[in-house]
């Protein structure tokens, strides 16, 4: 399990930050919106043969965004997010009986740059709905595997261990969800949030001789709050 960081992608890593915070921070000065949001998200496994030896958990997403308000209720809204997908290797055997106890779990934290177009419904009141979606650009910025107090020889499915170096270091995907903000006089409004994030970390054709894994994605359902000035 051990992982090896080339220099040119630990590079990349730094680009990818140093976007990421020029993005959130120097465009806020344009904006007329910005703010903080957090919340849950449960990774998502897309894939076009059923292997039954995969399993998701939920993890956190967090980080800052800035909106620049267009004509016609229409706005371009720019994030900077970290995103924790974690993915699970389960026993087979038990899988196929209905039981799921995870053997091993691959923890992915990224950073999301998302870009999306948003609609915003032209209702009157404090709660205003919003549409929206576009592309985000992902990059790993840490990874870690547990193996759930077992050894690695223990893995019942050791051959096909999920493992760092079978997923992308990075990827670009598209986002898509639906939100509404909640203003009270003078204080910040309210945001919450439901969305989903696809077709980041692709998983390698050759994934462990695994065949039964090709053609696999993972993305992301998010629930998020957040508050906006």
């Amino acid at each position: 399990m051990k992982n090896f960081q080339h220099p040119t992608m630990r590079s990349m890593r730094g680009v990818m930050l140093a976007l990421a915070t020029t993005l959130v921070f120097t465009t806020s000065a344009a904006a007329q919106g910005f703010g903080l949001r957090g919340g849950v998200e449960r990774t998502a496994i897309v894939t076009d043969v059923e292997s039954g030896t995969l399993g998701t958990e939920t993890g956190i997403t967090l980080g800052a965004f800035v909106g620049i308000p267009l004509p016609y209720n229409f706005a371009v809204q720019a994030e900077g997010m970290y995103s924790q997908k974690i993915v699970t290797q389960q026993n087979l055997e038990l899988a196929q009986q209905g039981e799921f106890s995870p053997d091993a779990s691959l923890e992915l934290g990224y950073i999301e740059i998302p870009i999306t177009l948003a609609y915003r419904v032209p209702l009157s009141g404090p709660l205003r709905p919003r549409v929206y979606a576009g592309p985000v650009i992902g990059v790993v910025v840490n990874e870690s595997v547990d193996l759930k107090g077992k050894e690695a020889g223990d893995i019942a499915n050791e051959a096909t261990l999920l493992t760092r170096e079978a997923f992308a270091d990075k990827e670009v995907g598209y986002m898509a969800g639906v939100g509404a903000s909640l203003r009270l006089g003078p204080l910040p409004q309210l945001m919450f949030d439901i969305r989903y994030t696809g077709g980041l970390a692709t998983v390698s054709q050759d994934f462990a001789g695994n065949p039964l894994a090709r053609n696999l994605e993972i993305g992301a359902f998010s629930a998020l709050v957040g508050i906006g000035f």
